[in-house]
């Protein structure tokens, strides 16, 4: 008990060294004394423990995967702490049904303790709450059923939510749903165990899917992910304040020294001065946003393919942006990352006129076969006939353009053949060149080299209007089809 004092202390100041800002909502309704099991999301591996224990003042009992005790010095630190190792199939251990991992919570419970369980059982995915295991149901019930379903136990689901996963120094927010009486399962476990352990997983599912971002769609998670960086949103939207949109309003004039002082504001101090961000009112609204974007994804596919674009062209020409404020700062970059952008660059503008030359030539029988191909309805039938059509249209192409060369330019069977294979170089040339703009786009600097911070900020502006414009409209839709 004492160690886990002195470990409490010491990860709440580190917790809040490492986090800008923790938040939670419903902590009061986590019963002070009697058994408890906490049942969280599991977004951020050991930080997860690590929050739910500064922020709960009652000690807490986790079940963690046995990997965590191969080491003798940590797992002693860990069965110091009250870690119940939890053994998988196949593993040195009790694999077998786990039968001291249980019988260890089961003391925690009647004793009048506290577990904490992850019962997805790995890291939850990106904005999503994976389906959870049965054991936390198993285990809760079996402790009522153990002491003639008079314990008394309670489980509280807990939503985890990182406002990135990714970054160091970012925020978090904890939400505690209303705590679920396990002896309200008990008649129905009396009559039908298997359908009360699959009823109360159930219920604890939604809990979670409640309290935690939870985006079924991988799609539209992206999608939701993309617009979060640009938009606020409460249920009505409003302009962001992220760091690329600072940026477009005051690049002009921006002096380097302003520059960096602004970067380190904004890593140091994400929010304005004296401004706490509500992660509530954040989580809120992306799930709204999440709805709202699955919805039109069942509703108005189109819609979503056409959003999708149009984030991914904003997001592609703010990386230019950058790109072009960053010029002057090129020569910091490694050497690696100089020559790399030098050869992209170089390749773009030296092999644009032969890029050009096979897409000329090679548009209208690939046009011909595209359109002629889709006279077929059947998916397989259609594949095989762009296929075949594809051979007769070039090969009618490549014929058309060596009788103009010969007709109307030189006469000359040597000439001819090089012209055309120059135009089968140029073809695949052309695929080529397009393949690897798409990839290394981010590394060319000649659309960045030709255009101004103010051409290129009122472009961002626009597209940002118009992506704003369509959500809203969208939003429209989806309130109107709900209210019907």
């Amino acid at each position: 008990m004492r160690l886990y004092t002195v470990v409490r202390h010491l990860m709440r100041i580190v917790a809040h060294l490492y986090f800008v800002d923790i938040q939670s909502t419903g902590l009061e309704k986590v019963p002070r004394k009697g058994p408890l099991i906490i049942a969280a999301n599991h977004p951020g591996s050991l930080l997860d423990a690590i929050l739910l224990s500064t922020l709960v003042q009652r000690r807490i009992s986790y079940l963690a995967k046995s990997e965590l005790f191969r080491y003798p010095v940590v797992a002693a630190i860990f069965r110091g702490l009250g870690v119940i190792p939890v053994y998988r199939a196949g593993q040195p251990g009790d694999s077998s049904g786990n039968v001291d991992t249980f019988q260890c919570a089961y003391q925690v419970l009647e004793n009048g303790g506290c577990l904490g369980i992850f019962p997805e059982g790995r890291n939850s995915p990106r904005r999503q709450i994976a389906e959870i295991r049965t054991g936390v149901a198993r285990i809760a019930l079996e402790a009522e059923a153990r002491n003639g379903y008079r314990l008394g136990l309670r489980l509280v689901p807990v939503g985890v939510n990182f406002e990135s996963r990714e970054l160091f120094l970012t925020s978090v927010f904890l939400c505690f749903d209303q705590p679920l009486a396990i002896t309200d399962y008990a008649a129905k476990h009396l009559e039908n165990p298997d359908r009360a352990v699959k009823d109360l997983t159930g219920d604890v599912q939604q809990a979670l899917r409640r309290q935690a971002l939870h985006i079924e769609d991988m799609r539209v998670s992206q999608l939701v992910g993309d617009l979060s960086r640009m938009v606020r949103w409460d249920g009505e939207m409003g302009p962001a304040t992220h760091s690329g949109e600072k940026a477009v309003a005051s690049g002009q004039w921006r002096k380097a020294l302003q520059r960096t002082w602004s970067r380190l504001q904004q890593w140091f101090r994400p929010e304005e001065a004296g401004v706490r961000k509500d992660l509530h009112t954040v989580l809120r609204g992306q799930q709204h946003m999440g709805d709202l974007l699955a919805w039109a994804a069942e509703e108005e596919p189109g819609v979503i393919d056409d959003l999708s674009a149009a984030v991914e062209r904003y997001k592609s020409h703010l990386a230019q942006y950058r790109l072009r404020e960053d010029l002057g700062d090129s020569f910091d970059r490694p050497v690696q990352e100089r020559l790399m952008r030098l050869r992209m660059t170089l390749y773009a503008v030296l092999m644009a006129p032969f890029a050009l030359v096979g897409f000329v030539h090679n548009l209208p029988p690939y046009l011909a076969t595209l359109f002629s191909s889709r006279l077929f309805r059947e998916e397989a039938i259609r594949g095989f006939a762009a296929f075949a059509l594809g051979i007769g249209f070039f090969s009618l192409a490549y014929f058309f353009y060596a009788a103009v060369f010969w007709h109307f330019l030189l006469q000359s069977p040597l000439l001819l053949i090089a012209y055309l294979v120059a135009l089968l170089w140029t073809g695949f040339a052309c695929l080529r060149y397009r393949r690897r703009i798409m990839r290394y786009r981010d590394k060319i600097l000649v659309r960045t080299l030709f255009s101004t911070h103010r051409h290129l900020s009122r472009g961002l502006r626009r597209e940002r209007e118009e992506i704003l414009s369509r959500l809203r409209d969208l939003q429209e839709r989806y309130h109107s089809s709900a209210a019907g």
